[in-house]
């Protein structure tokens, strides 16, 4: 093995080091724009257990990659144009990859290396696991931010006061259910979902009825109907509803 570190660890640190670092939110994300090497094996089911405590379906995030990474063949690897993530796979000599990053959330550097690595092996590459990582910055979505800080705490990590003042923002904003139902935009409705999930408020079921949700169902009475239904749900099975 070349690269000792594993890459599950080294996720875990660089999320932490965003809320380290991070002072403002810019356009709903919060940035650490230094620019950072990794070297790392991937360790697979450390990886996936990273996903688990992070409510992601490792099997949904990887169907959505297939039609989103359209790969440009190299000598020596893949390029994935007008990609924010990922940018290039290079195969070096020593059969270790080297990967550039552009833009990417800690978590997805997990996800999105498994996809590339079958795009690799689809066009005829053999390499080891084994990654060099240049990544050029790494952000967080401001609404994962009470996620976030509930799986640093699992990695035994302190939360950065910085990042319990976000959290403390959001819960204010996103007290009762209905002010997540109304939210339209999927991929932010998701991630308090996911924080849902994650503290037990409600099912990966109900999850998906909210983020299922039609044109005709954010108005007041059917937001407000949706909300109590799933309430009723929760307690019926024991859940002492927060929301």
């Amino acid at each position: 093995m070349i690269y000792e570190k594993k890459l599950s660890d080294c996720i875990k640190k660089l999320m932490l080091q965003v809320m380290k670092q991070s002072t403002h939110v810019v356009q709903g994300f919060i940035f650490f724009r230094h620019r950072t090497i990794i070297k790392a094996h991937y360790d697979e089911e450390a990886c996936d257990a990273l996903l688990k405590t992070m409510v992601i379906n490792k099997q949904n995030v990887l169907s959505y990659l297939n039609r989103k990474y359209i790969p440009t063949k190299l000598d020596d690897g893949l390029l994935f144009k007008d990609q924010n993530c990922i940018q290039k796979a290079i195969v070096k000599e020593d059969g270790t990859l080297f990967i550039h990053i552009k833009n990417s959330e800690a978590h997805k550097i997990i996800t999105d290396t498994v996809h590339v690595m079958k795009l690799l092996r689809e066009h005829g590459f053999a390499f080891k696991e084994e990654f060099k990582y240049y990544i050029e910055q790494i952000k967080i979505a401001f609404q994962d931010t009470m996620l976030y800080n509930l799986c640093l705490e699992e990695f035994g990590f302190k939360v950065p006061a910085p990042a319990r003042i976000y959290e403390r923002q959001l819960k204010a904003k996103y007290s009762k259910l209905e002010e997540i139902a109304r939210i339209k935009k999927r991929s932010v409705k998701r991630k308090f979902c996911r924080w849902l999930v994650k503290i037990e408020q409600i099912t990966w079921v109900q999850l998906r009825k909210l983020i299922n949700m039609e044109a005709e169902d954010y108005t007041p009475v059917k937001i407000r109907r949706i909300c109590n239904e799933i309430r009723d749900e929760q307690r019926a099975i024991g859940v002492k509803v927060q929301f």
